[in-house]
This record gives C-alpha cells, sequence and structure tokens, in this order.
C-alpha cells in the first residue's frame, strides 16, 4: 500500500545541487540565500553550472495555501497516519496469532 502525500507548504522548492567540496557546496548555498534575500522570492527555475558547483533548481508557490489550512491539513493527515499504523499493528498480531495457532493470516 502506498502512502499518500503530505499536505503540501505554501512554497514548495526543489534543489538538485552538486559540488567539488563541502567548502563549495556552502558557497553556492549562500549565493541562493543571497539571491533570495535581494529578490524576495526565487524565480519558478534557475540552472547554474559552474567550475566547482552547478544546480537545478525549481520552485512553485500556492498563494491559496494558508499557514493555517496547512497546519488543519497536517493534523488531520497525521490522524491517518496514527490510525492506518495502528491498524498495521493490529493486523501484524493478528497474522502472529494465527501463525502461532498454524493458521493462515489476514
Amino acid at each position: 500500500m502506498q502512502r499518500e502525500k503530505a499536505p503540501r507548504r505554501r512554497i514548495v522548492l526543489n534543489l538538485e545541487a552538486g559540488a567539488d567540496s563541502w567548502e563549495d557546496l556552502r558557497d553556492l548555498l549562500r549565493r541562493l540565500e543571497t539571491e533570495l534575500a535581494m529578490r524576495g522570492s526565487l524565480p519558478p527555475s534557475m540552472v547554474s553550472g559552474g567550475y566547482s558547483s552547478g544546480f537545478i533548481l525549481t520552485a512553485d508557490e500556492d498563494e491559496s495555501i494558508t499557514r493555517e489550512s496547512w497546519a488543519k491539513e497536517n493534523e488531520a493527515y497525521c490522524a491517518r497516519l496514527k490510525a492506518d499504523e495502528a491498524f498495521k499493528m493490529d493486523t501484524d498480531q493478528n497474522d502472529k496469532a494465527a501463525s502461532a495457532m498454524g493458521m493462515p493470516g489476514i
């Protein structure tokens, strides 16, 4: 069974970065931080390839999502996960008990 996706946040950023050293990666992340500080946001996509580091970045903002709407959706999501996990644990216990009695599990 595939687990449902967690609720989406207002801003989603995907970053694939590569660097020749941790220092180069730190410098790359600082450049992105500076870009964000100067603009106030990031463009929907950015690509950079340099001598010692590079990245592919995508960013998306869904303005309909608020902190409050996300929190409400996340609370419901966590409750569903907890309920699913409790069901799975009950099923596993039933399977073990059935196996101990020589019976097939559920």
